[in-house]
């Protein structure tokens, strides 16, 4: 109130003193604006020196912004409160205050799209938008009274307003989940796709479209489920008409080394793998034969042999390595065959395997184990798939786990439990006859159970024992591996280490006396703990993902966070 923020003038002769502007002041603020930033602009003077703005100022800049009928003091408190909001201010006093400000200039351009004067201020006031939407989750807030006026905007024909609309928007999307359902309330997910259905809408657009879906469709959102279908049905085809896996390998891979085409089918990717991890059990309601051949060759093209380790697009092929992983972790034996079976994709994700490519990036190596997990779950199905297992993917993990970091031991670790727990043991025996060292692998294995803290893990891993004691015969006893592995003070020490979780030690207990006590030849075979097994054998589909902003997105805000204005 003290500043007239919030309240109207009270009489004409108070509007009139407010709207007179003395030019020497105005040409002295000008001045002082343009030297600061010119000054900024040539490394003179550290950005946060240059705070043209305390209260007094920001105050009456609103005013004028709120209250003027002056079109030039409109459009210069407008810069003013850009640039205020561009610099790396901590106070928000007045920011409930702009976002109601700003909103009319968006309406004046809806409302009216050709007057020019209108969309530049109304590009002026959808920076400010932004900025406050990249801003603290109290700031995101604040903004969220301004999302129906944004979607309105989108039908815009004016493409740089469209443009800067949907970054704010994917900016508020990218934050809290509470926000996130907010803008679906408000109808976003209409209105994002009739963006991607529309012919007139550029490829660049579409591609901050599906990342704003992408954002709003990750957890448990607050939509239906015909909605769900039409996004579906909509991606799925957006991904067709990019690619055709019909074409050669070589064709496929110059479509996903462009920029905005891998953009939009990353999205589209994270999107489709946030409902395979929600509908795990239910997966013919979206994937067919068409959808796996799709992305079975957008994945072969990613990972081909003809592009460099270091070229590698870690973007696009996570989500589309996830998605796929996600329908392999389903147990659906028709898809995991199929996938299996598509031209490039076993040589993708054995390349991912590699040591090379986890030195490059261990992000898309602990994909490639999350495959490789699913892959081993179903292999028994088909003897094509065994022979890929034995042949090409059991030397692969078998050097990974012994030679990598916890974080990847902990996604190759399923590959060898799911392979543990089949009936078949033709597989669990291939372990041991790899190309390596089973004595190593023992080792590494028993290490970790006093090393780490994770008792899921410990238990596969006792449960890999076990079944080792049971089954193994060659190269030696299965009790011979263990005990040259200094297994038995490892399994003792979950026994007697003073540990809460009491499942663990009767588990690594029982071990103990059926295999290492004195009645060891007249025990009967220890029964694992199928309620545990149950759980533990499936693979938990994932749809997390590290950052909701993408990589292209921070390089776009890196570069114009420090912009100001001119």
């Amino acid at each position: 109130e003290k500043y007239g923020c919030d309240s109207g003038y009270e009489s004409d002769s108070e509007q009139e003193e407010a709207d007179e502007w003395n030019s020497e002041e105005e040409d002295a603020e000008v001045a002082e604006i343009e030297s600061l930033l010119r000054k900024a602009k040539e490394n003179q003077l550290h950005i946060s020196e240059v705070v043209a703005f305390n209260v007094e100022n920001v105050a009456s800049t609103l005013k004028n912004l709120h209250q003027s009928s002056s079109p030039t003091l409109r459009k210069q408190a407008l810069s003013s409160v850009r640039l205020w909001l561009s610099l790396p201010s901590q106070n928000i006093f007045f920011k409930p205050y702009m976002v109601k400000f700003l909103v009319p200039f968006i309406q004046a351009v809806v409302q009216n799209p050709h007057i020019e004067n209108d969309v530049q201020m109304c590009r002026d006031a959808l920076w400010c938008l932004t900025y406050l939407s990249t801003g603290r989750v109290e700031e995101k807030r604040l903004v969220l009274d301004a999302v129906p006026h944004l979607l309105q905007l989108l039908r815009c024909e004016t493409k740089e307003l469209v443009d800067q609309g949907i970054w704010t928007l994917g900016e508020l999307a990218s934050s809290t989940k509470e926000i996130r359902d907010k803008m679906v309330e408000y109808g976003t997910l209409p209105e994002l796709l009739q963006m991607l259905n529309s012919s007139k809408c550029e490829l660049n657009l579409k591609r901050k479209a599906a990342w704003v879906l992408s954002c709003l469709c990750e957890g448990d959102y607050a939509s239906q489920d015909s909605l769900e279908a039409r996004i579906h049905t909509t991606v799925v085809r957006l991904v067709r008409e990019i690619v055709d896996p019909s074409k050669p390998i070589q064709e496929v891979v110059h479509v996903v080394k462009d920029l905005e085409a891998a953009g939009l089918i990353t999205e589209i990717a994270w999107t489709l793998s946030y409902f395979s991890a929600r509908r795990a059990l239910d997966l013919n309601a979206f994937v067919n034969d068409s959808f796996i051949h799709s992305f079975c060759c957008i994945f072969a093209a990613a990972t081909d042999i003809s592009v460099p380790t270091q070229s590698l697009n870690v973007d696009l092929i996570i989500p589309v390595a996830r998605l796929l992983g996600n329908i392999l972790a389903a147990g659906n034996c028709d898809f995991g065959n199929l996938i299996i079976r598509q031209h490039g994709f076993v040589k993708g994700f054995i390349r991912l395997l590699s040591d090379e490519v986890l030195q490059f990036h261990r992000g898309l190596t602990k994909e490639a184990a999350f495959i490789s997990a699913g892959v081993c779950m179903f292999a028994a199905d088909d003897k094509i798939t065994e022979r890929i297992i034995v042949l090409k993917i059991l030397p692969e993990i078998f050097t990974l786990f012994c030679h990598s970091m916890f974080d990847v031991q902990q996604d190759v670790i399923q590959s060898f439990f799911n392979i543990a727990y089949r009936k078949d043991k033709y597989l669990f025996k291939a372990i041991f006859t790899t190309p390596g060292d089973p004595v190593t692998l023992m080792k590494v294995m028993t290490k970790l159970l006093v090393q780490v803290e994770d008792d899921d893990f410990r238990m596969k891993v006792l449960d890999f024992l076990e079944v080792t004691l049971e089954n193994i015969k060659q190269p030696m006893p299965g009790i011979d591996l263990v005990q040259k592995a200094r297994g038995i003070d490892a399994i003792e020490y979950l026994c007697y280490g003073n540990l809460e979780n009491h499942t663990l030690g009767a588990r690594a207990s029982g071990i103990i006396d059926r295999y290492f006590g004195i009645t060891y030849k007249d025990s009967p075979p220890l029964e694992p703990d199928l309620n545990w097994h149950q759980t533990s054998h499936r693979i938990i589909p994932r749809g997390e993902r590290s950052s909701l902003v993408p990589a292209w997105m921070k390089d776009t805000l890196s570069l114009f966070a420090t912009i100001l204005i001119r």
